[in-house]
């Protein structure tokens, strides 16, 4: 898996060897069509992230009580570069519609039942 800043930045500097005067003078939506194509995994590693935190913030919270503060921080910075990525640098995906996320509700779950 490769980051999508690297991605973003070798499609860039493609667009413009390329034609770069193109680039220049299009329209805000065709800058937008040439944006990084979002991945259908994406999201995945999005929860994954968030899910192993939750783990390690649920096992080890009795021997440092301070981790779920510093989770609140990471998340809240997460949330805000998430978004930046997605608005500067991903394709808007295809909406779909889905009923909840899945099965990651049961592995949160059963990570919270087990301990």
């Amino acid at each position: 898996m490769s980051s999508p800043w690297f991605e973003w930045c070798v499609h860039r500097w493609t667009l413009r060897k390329s034609d770069e005067s193109q680039i220049v003078n299009a329209p805000q939506w065709e800058a937008d069509y040439l944006l990084a194509y979002w991945k259908p995994q994406a999201l995945f590693y999005e929860y994954l992230e968030m899910v192993l935190q939750f783990g390690l913030v649920t096992i080890f919270v009795a021997a440092f009580p301070l981790a779920s503060v510093f989770a609140l921080i990471n998340n809240t910075l997460e949330i805000s570069l998430d978004a930046k990525k997605m608005i500067s640098q991903m394709r808007r995906p295809v909406a779909q519609r889905v009923k909840d996320i899945g099965l990651w509700v049961q592995h949160l779950i059963q990570s919270a039942n087990f301990l």
